[in-house]
């Protein structure tokens, strides 16, 4: 079987339109991702407007209680 082949060359102005076009709707997909923000309690990373998963801290309140790692030990029975 042969392959298909274009009728007519692309114009190069032509080809960077159409890549133009793809590249600004990339863009935009990446512009409406959550941003990232610094935690101000912890100073790590965490997504704009939620509970940050490091501390449990919202707007410098704490909103859910973290387990630290000594409340995760548990007793040994014997």
């Amino acid at each position: 079987m042969k392959h298909p082949v274009t009728k007519q060359k692309k114009s190069a102005s032509r080809a960077k339109k159409q890549y133009f076009v793809f590249a600004d709707g990339a863009r935009k997909k990446l512009r409406n991702m959550a941003p990232l923000v610094i935690c101000s309690n912890c100073k790590e990373k965490k997504i704009n407007h939620t509970i940050c998963k490091n501390c449990g801290f919202y707007a410098d309140k704490a909103v859910k209680k973290m387990a630290s790692p000594l409340d995760t030990v548990t007793k040994i029975k014997a």
